[in-house]
């Protein structure tokens, strides 16, 4: 869990990479892809979500890797399977799912 500057002056906003990720999982779900392409890109979602669950934060590095794999499953997807702007919303979020993650490793 992460703290940075809410959008109200003097207030503070958690953001947990979790919490991210499952922002990403309702996204592919609420745009207009067939089954087995939502459940292609859910996978690395659920492996990151994963990898993100257990106390340590060694396994980070392996979250950001599935979120990558994610990345690179979308841009993957013609145009004809996903729209441009739908495609660059879900990595967009995952971006921010990794920089969280980021945030995070100890100096």
């Amino acid at each position: 869990m992460n703290l940075f500057a809410g959008s109200a002056p003097g207030s503070l906003e958690v953001v947990d990479p979790i919490a991210r990720i499952a922002d990403v999982q309702a996204m592919v779900l609420a745009f207009n892809l067939n089954d087995g392409v939502k459940t292609a890109l859910q996978v690395p979602l659920k492996k990151a979500t994963g990898y993100l669950s257990d106390a340590s934060t060694s396994n980070d590095g392996n979250a950001i890797k599935e979120l990558q794999k994610f990345s690179d499953l979308v841009n993957a997807l013609p145009v004809t399977v996903i729209a441009n702007l739908d495609a660059r919303r879900l990595i967009k979020a995952a971006s921010k799912a990794i920089f969280t993650i980021n945030e995070l490793q100890p100096c």
